[in-house]
């Protein structure tokens, strides 16, 4: 049998080939393994926070969090029969020890996942909404056009910009407003410019149209207020 130097990048190299991502988001889990089967031990807190980090950066280069979870399962499978134990019988339960790192290093792997996605919804929020303001406040017309493409806009078509008011007031973390801005984009189609973002408790939609009565429809169906 291989010694550990050579084991270990090994299965990682497989493990990776197999789902088609980067090896180096396996990076430490390996070595984990191998001590979780010779100690029966749970992750540490660095390990955990590590795994957490390698979900951010698998979230930032827009690995699927299903590929994610699938090479390190896939790694764990393969290290189950490859990595050894050592020359001791270990005095505990090695399938429950090594499940339950796994288990552990996947859940700090969705958090981190998620952070990273949360991250990235609020700076799009916020530049959304730096965006609103500056188109209503008449910012530079060049600077705008060049930013509006970010959000499907074309400046040189004509716009129609609804202002909803709520109760309670829309905000950017609220489940209410990302209920709303969904359904007016469902409603609107996919093939039209539309940008929903918040402004001091009000819901701002622009939209590429020159029909107001139509958007006035959409987002009463939306809102679901008889006079939104």
């Amino acid at each position: 049998m291989p010694g550990h130097a050579e084991s270990i990048p090994s299965i990682v190299r497989r493990a990776a080939a197999s789902s088609g991502t980067d090896p180096g988001l396996l990076e430490g889990y390996l070595e984990i393994l191998r001590e979780v089967r010779r100690t029966g031990r749970s992750l540490t807190r660095k390990e955990h926070d590590d795994r957490r980090l390698l979900g951010r950066r698998a979230a930032e280069h827009d690995v699927p969090l299903r590929t994610l979870v699938d090479v390190y399962l896939g790694a764990t499978r393969l290290a189950w029969t490859d990595l050894p134990v050592g020359d001791r019988p270990p005095r505990h339960d090695v399938t429950a020890a090594v499940l339950r790192a796994a288990n552990e290093a996947v859940v700090a792997l969705a958090d981190g996942y998620e952070d990273a996605q949360r991250s990235a919804i609020r700076a799009e929020e916020a530049q959304r909404r730096e965006f609103v303001d500056d188109l209503l406040h008449g910012a530079d017309p060049g600077r705008l056009a060049e930013r509006a493409g970010r959000f499907g806009l074309h400046l040189v078509a004509h716009h129609v910009v609804a202002v909803v008011r709520g109760d309670p007031p829309f905000t950017d973390a609220s489940e209410h407003t990302y209920g709303v801005a969904e359904a007016v984009r469902a409603r609107l189609g996919g093939g039209t410019g539309v940008l929903v973002a918040t402004k001091e408790g009000l819901l701002v939609c622009v939209v590429q149209s020159t029909d107001g009565t139509a958007l006035y429809e959409h987002l009463r169906a939306a809102v679901g207020h008889e006079r939104p």
